[in-house]
C-alpha cells in the first residue's frame, strides 16, 4: 500500500474518480427507491398513494435542484455508510485501490462512515466545483483531505502498474457515461 506520502496528481484523481462513480451508482440506487416507493404507494396506498406519487413525482420534476440536494444527502448520509460498514468500503474506492479505515487500521463503522460521508457532503460536495477544486489544492498541499484528518482516518491506496490504472480509469468512464444515458433516456422518454 502507498501511504499518503509521496504524492502525485495521480492520487487526487483516483479520489475523484472514486467519488465520481460512488456518487453516479449510488444516486441511481437512491432514485430506484424513490420509484419503488411511489409504485408501493400506488399499488397499496389506493387515491392517497396515488394522489402521494403524484405530489412527489411534481417536486421531484419542479424542484430537480432542490431534489437532486435531497437525494444527494441521503445518499452520503445512508447509502455509503451501509456500503462502508457491509463491504468495507464502496465500488468506487475499490475500483481505484483507495482505502478508508479508522484509527486502529479497521474498516469504518456505520456510525464512522455516516460522519465521514456527512463531513464529505458539507465541505466537499454542497458547493460542488468549487469546493472540489479546494479540496483538491488542500489535498495537494497537505496530503489528506480535512473530514479524514478530522475524523482520525488513515487513507491509503493500493499500488497499480500504469495499464491496470488506465484500464480501471477506462472502466469508470464508460460506467458514468452508461448512467448518464440511462438518465437521460429515462428522463426524455416516456415509458
Amino acid at each position: 500500500m502507498l501511504q499518503n506520502q509521496g504524492f502525485s496528481k495521480v492520487l487526487a484523481w483516483r479520489r475523484f474518480g472514486a467519488r465520481v462513480i460512488d456518487m453516479w451508482l449510488y444516486l441511481f440506487f437512491s432514485l430506484a427507491i424513490c420509484v419503488l416507493i411511489i409504485f408501493l404507494m400506488v399499488l397499496l396506498g389506493g387515491d392517497i398513494g396515488e394522489q402521494f406519487a403524484k405530489n412527489l413525482g411534481e417536486f421531484l420534476e419542479k424542484r430537480s435542484k432542490l431534489a437532486g440536494i435531497v437525494l444527494n444527502f441521503l445518499t452520503c448520509s445512508i447509502i455509503l455508510p451501509i456500503s462502508f460498514h457491509f463491504f468495507g468500503s464502496t465500488f468506487g474506492k475499490k475500483l481505484f485501490g483507495v482505502v478508508i479505515a479508522n484509527r486502529d487500521g479497521n474498516s469504518l463503522s456505520f456510525k464512522e462512515a455516516q460522519e465521514r460521508e456527512i463531513n464529505v457532503f458539507f465541505k466537499g460536495l454542497f458547493f460542488l466545483w468549487f469546493s472540489m477544486m479546494y479540496q483538491y489544492y488542500a489535498f495537494k498541499r497537505n496530503k489528506i483531505l480535512s473530514w479524514d484528518e478530522n475524523l482520525n482516518l488513515s487513507v491509503s491506496y493500493k499500488e497499480f502498474s500504469n495499464l491496470s490504472l488506465c484500464l480501471r480509469s477506462f472502466f469508470a468512464v464508460i460506467i458514468i457515461f452508461s448512467l448518464i444515458f440511462l438518465y437521460a433516456y429515462v428522463s426524455y422518454v416516456d415509458i
